[in-house]
């Protein structure tokens, strides 16, 4: 074989190969990264909710200690819900039957080791404006998740605190719009009720297919690259002719 590399062409396709090759390798350890996820929020799940005070005011309570904890339902409302400021935020997402909508969201007072109300998910509007307020059902939530303060997105659209419209979390903002003096800012509590939207929205299977999709341009264009050549009499397989040479 005979290889006589295009020096342009080899330049350009270079880096273009290297980085379709890392978008795939992220893809893939993105999917092993969110199966981990989905294997521990499953097994939190399956786990006995721990009481509200042993959670948030243990020793071993940091934040990282209390985040991905379940909570006992029953105390949360009960020693957290039931003196929530009055009423609630809209968080724009999904609940846990993947519905597009609003979280209801309440600042309660957290117990004194934290000092400063925490934000707990209380209930659900749907598209159509219809509120359901889980503590007002019959079966109301057996446990709560023990949750990261979430960083903004980058693609997230401004709040609009006039109409009660939030995409993310502004902590003064909403402390502003409740009426209350700050908010924890740590943590928050969401209600566990089957796997998260960020769990279920990409799920590993689909990280996998863009994997597939980034390593089969990687070959396309190592193709592409290969066609360029024989074309150019720059690539032969065989032996070479040596009168030809």
């Amino acid at each position: 074989m005979s290889f006589r590399p295009l020096p342009v062409l080899t330049l350009l396709t270079i880096p273009m190969l290297a980085a379709l090759i890392w978008l795939g390798v992220w893809q893939i350890q993105r999917a092993q990264w969110k199966a981990g996820l989905i294997a521990d929020y499953e097994k939190m799940s399956a786990s006995t909710p721990e009481p509200l005070d042993e959670v948030l005011c243990s020793a071993k309570s940091s934040a990282d200690g209390m985040i991905g904890r379940p909570v006992a339902g029953a105390d949360v409302r009960s020693d957290m819900l039931s003196k929530a400021l009055p009423g609630f935020i809209r968080m724009f997402g999904q609940n846990a039957a993947g519905d597009s909508g609003w979280l209801l969201l309440a600042a309660a007072p957290a117990p004194q080791c934290l000092g400063e109300p925490v934000l707990i998910e209380a209930g659900f509007e749907t598209l159509n404006h219809v509120q359901t307020i889980y503590a007002e059902q019959p079966h109301a939530p057996a446990r709560y998740l023990v949750e990261p303060w979430p960083h903004r997105n980058m693609f997230a659209p401004a709040n609009a605190p006039d109409v009660n419209d939030w995409h993310w979390f502004d902590g003064p903002a909403i402390a502003a719009h409740l009426g209350a003096p700050a908010l924890n800012d740590e943590i928050y509590l969401s209600v566990v009720a089957g796997l998260p939207d960020e769990l279920t929205s990409v799920p590993p299977s689909r990280h996998i297919g863009y994997a597939v999709t980034w390593f089969g341009m990687a070959i396309a264009l190592l193709v592409i690259y290969g066609i360029f050549h024989v074309r150019a009499g720059r690539l032969a397989f065989g032996k070479r002719d040596s009168e030809s040479t």
